[in-house]
């Protein structure tokens, strides 16, 4: 059975704005791809990581990152799906949506 693992955002944040700690990140998140792990975060994570994302690629762009992301992630405290729905909407404050 895969451990369960609760991502900080820094570990987000490096692996997508390909920070120095890249590589870890880049190995962690291949865990969670494969299988090895079950990776877990928050909506303020995902909204702290979204304002990050959206100040260096913009909106867009950094939506498109996080659904990306979001394939091999799981949200807790909020459903999955609502986090998805507010990835999907043409609403521009992440934190809005979510």
């Amino acid at each position: 059975m895969a451990s369960k693992v609760f991502l900080d955002v820094n570990i987000l944040l490096d692996l997508t704005l390909q920070r120095e700690h890249f590589p870890v990140a880049r190995n962690i998140m291949e865990l969670a791809v494969n299988g090895r792990i079950q990776a877990f975060i928050s909506p303020s994570i995902l909204h702290i990581c979204g304002y990050y994302l959206t100040k260096e690629y913009g909106n867009v762009m950094a939506k498109k990152i996080l659904l990306s992301i979001m394939t091999d992630i799981t949200s807790i405290d909020i459903s999955h799906k609502s986090v998805i729905a507010a990835m999907h909407s043409s609403v521009k404050d992440m934190e809005a949506a979510l």
